[in-house]
């Protein structure tokens, strides 16, 4: 049963390397197509949430020298007001143990999430207001969608642009994932986050191993993937997330949801880095 356990490696290996040699960079780019977006109004920010956030950042740079509160891992965005962080100073300005951070929204645009579009928006306004102060913490939104074999990818890093986020077309879940690993694999901050925000089944169901992969790979790199599923609870769609994200990924019964979700996960991830900066 050994060697039974080695052919099983090897032959993991090798369709490891077919997969990243059909979804490289090398393959992929022929069949995506950047979109130049225009400039748009500025879209509409959720102020509450926005100003929140922007607290619990300004709270976390507070100059306060106090004994470190222990909670661990999981940390609400409540519970920030209570935390105590020791020496921390300015750090997001000019600490050298923190290098920053990265953030990929990979947000479906295929024609089943027209409906919220307006709301995904706004999430994205949001989050782009709340980060607006923080001089290392970068926002990058994927847009995605595809007709045939084609992927259409919206590359968004300024507020500005958001607008130009709409709903049409397939869901080319795989490609879409893969470019976006190799956007992020650019990225040289110290810690990536990956979000891929989806209501439901790619058109291709094959598509699902392939952009499992690509998201293991991803999380062996050090890059903390969770997947957003907005929709109703359908099983089906949901063992498909689990295939993708194993458990990290939540069930959102619609935008309203995520974004709460977003800035809890981003807050989480930012205060847990920090803490490891002051402590190494």
């Amino acid at each position: 049963s050994k060697e039974i356990s080695n052919v099983e490696k090897k032959l993991e290996e090798i369709s490891k390397r077919h997969l990243v040699e059909k979804y490289g960079w090398k393959n992929i780019q022929g069949k995506v197509t950047v979109t130049n977006h225009r400039h748009t109004e500025l879209t509409e920010v959720n102020k509450t949430a926005s100003r929140k956030l922007k607290n619990t950042f300004k709270k976390i740079q507070g100059r306060k020298t106090s004994e470190v509160d222990s909670t661990g891992e999981d940390i609400d965005v409540e519970s920030y007001i209570d935390f105590k962080i020791n020496r921390v100073g300015n750090f997001l300005v000019n600490s050298k143990n923190h290098m920053g951070f990265d953030i990929i929204l990979a947000i479906d645009e295929s024609s089943s999430m027209r409906e919220s579009m307006e709301t995904v928006k706004r999430m994205c306004a949001t989050l782009y207001d709340a980060i607006s102060d923080l001089p290392r913490v970068r926002l990058t939104v994927i847009g995605w969608n595809g007709t045939g074999s084609e992927c259409f990818i919206k590359k968004i890093t300024k507020p500005t642009q958001i607008g130009s986020l709409e709903g049409f077309g397939e869901t080319p879940l795989a490609t879409a994932v893969w470019y976006a690993k190799h956007e992020i694999e650019k990225m040289t901050s110290q810690k990536r986050l990956f979000f891929l925000i989806t209501d439901g089944h790619p058109t291709k169901y094959q598509d699902i191993e392939v952009a499992r992969r690509g998201i293991k790979m991803m999380g062996h790199q050090g890059i903390v993937c969770s997947g957003i599923y907005v929709g109703d609870n359908d099983p089906e769609d949901i063992s498909l997330m689990k295939e993708m994200f194993v458990d990290d990924f939540v069930i959102c019964k619609n935008f309203n949801y995520v974004d709460t979700y977003l800035m809890d996960k981003i807050s989480k991830q930012i205060i847990r880095s920090i803490k490891k900066a002051n402590y190494n």
